[in-house]
């Protein structure tokens, strides 16, 4: 515990008292934070667990913010559409909807590592509005969590029902289905999520609160002042041992089991269709027209599989958090995982321009239109000629 500093003989203002009060808990919170593993020694665990959170989990969602901004440029041309049948127009939207989820998990990734101060308690002189998002950030970062794993659902499901049972598929998988089904996942990530926001709640208490080691600092003279501090406790309904266990195994098998066996079945029968397909067309050709259906299957194949491993863990850890020798291994092991998390939404952008050579082309457009925007007419022309080239990101290599 920090020491309290000596109080002056002279008369303190109350607004004196509030920032010296505020100094000690800054105290605080700095050796609170030195002893997060020191209970029994691992500090090995700390070294890691800190170097992975605040360096490289930060410097990955940097990337993942970038990607998905350009994955939103590329995705959102509207001269894309005029190549798509209606079927890829609705995976088309599904992945723009993933862009979206995927960039404000980064964001808001971002936001508690450099913006919200690293401390348990906030004073006076911090921003209340910090604080509050603070408290609530786990509940908000889960609903973009769960809402990508199910966009994903989506996109897996109406691609399996296009290429396996194209006959059924053309009834009901629309640009209306789709966006009613996008609607659907963002309500059902919130509802899911609506008990994490009584996980903690916003505490407000006077400094009196904290014991003799502020009664150092208060006023000479018996100065009444209005000092209060802030901190994140847990909420009532999770001292229910009950509760929390239901909780966790129903977020659990919402988040991972079951999408898991969903997109593993749909994995497995994708892989065979794009198999069968790519035979059938080294087989015909120089006289069968390529299959617009089948060209965004390989993009959401790789988008299984990496929600397969880099998911997964975060997951099955936090699950089983309470089944870990001791809290430095756990918060070690947690912390590698949220990096695979972080990876998995901050990855699109490669993938896509690994395995589909028009998302590549389209990218060399964008770049190629900005610079010679910049030239006088001349190149106007060509400029111009830039912003209607036409391309097909549905369209993945065929070559495999």
């Amino acid at each position: 515990m920090a020491a309290a500093p000596a109080r002056n003989s002279s008369t303190l203002t109350c607004s004196q008292f509030i920032s010296n009060v505020s100094n000690f808990l800054d105290d605080l919170n700095t050796i609170s934070g030195s002893r997060n593993f020191s209970d029994d020694g691992s500090w090995g665990h700390a070294t890691a667990a800190n170097a992975i959170e605040k360096i490289i989990i930060p410097a990955v969602c940097v990337f993942g913010i970038l990607g998905n901004v350009l994955n939103l440029v590329v995705l959102t041309r509207k001269q894309l559409k005029s190549t798509m049948d209606d079927m890829e127009k609705s995976s088309h939207l599904g992945l723009v909807a993933l862009a979206v989820s995927d960039f404000i998990f980064c964001l808001l990734s971002i936001t508690i590592h450099f913006i919200i101060p690293n401390k348990f308690i906030f004073t006076q002189k911090d921003s209340i509005v910090l604080f509050y998002y603070f408290v609530y950030y786990e509940a908000v970062n889960n609903i973009a969590m769960l809402a990508s794993t199910w966009l994903t659902v989506v996109m897996a499901l109406g691609r399996y029902i296009g290429i396996c049972h194209p006959l059924h598929a053309r009834g009901f998988i629309n640009l209306n289905g789709t966006r009613a089904a996008i609607a659907i996942v963002c309500m059902g990530a919130v509802l899911a999520n609506l008990p994490k926001f009584w996980h903690y709640y916003p505490k407000i208490s006077p400094c009196s609160d904290l014991g003799q080691q502020i009664q150092a600092l208060a006023p000479a003279g018996g100065v009444s002042c209005d000092c209060h501090y802030y901190s994140k406790a847990r909420g009532d309904l999770y001292g229910d041992k009950t509760f929390v266990w239901i909780f966790r195994l129903v977020y659990f098998i919402l988040s991972l089991i079951l999408p898991l066996i969903i997109l593993s079945v749909c994995n497995v029968c994708l892989i065979r269709a794009l198999r069968q397909s790519y035979k059938m067309q080294r087989q015909y050709r120089a006289n069968a027209p390529r299959d617009s259906g089948h060209r965004i299957t390989p993009t959401l194949i790789s988008l299984i599989i990496l929600f397969t491993i880099l998911v997964t863990p975060s997951e099955v850890i936090a699950f089983f958090k309470d089944d870990f020798p001791s809290y430095p291994l756990y918060m070690t092991m947690i912390t590698s995982a949220n990096l695979l998390l972080s990876i998995n939404y901050s990855i699109n952008f490669v993938l896509y321009c690994v395995i589909n050579v028009q998302f590549r082309k389209t990218i060399k457009s964008i770049v190629s239109c900005a610079v010679r925007g910049r030239v006088s007419s001349p190149e106007y022309t060509k400029a111009n000629q830039c912003t209607t080239l036409t391309v097909n990101v549905s369209e993945c290599e065929t070559e495999m």
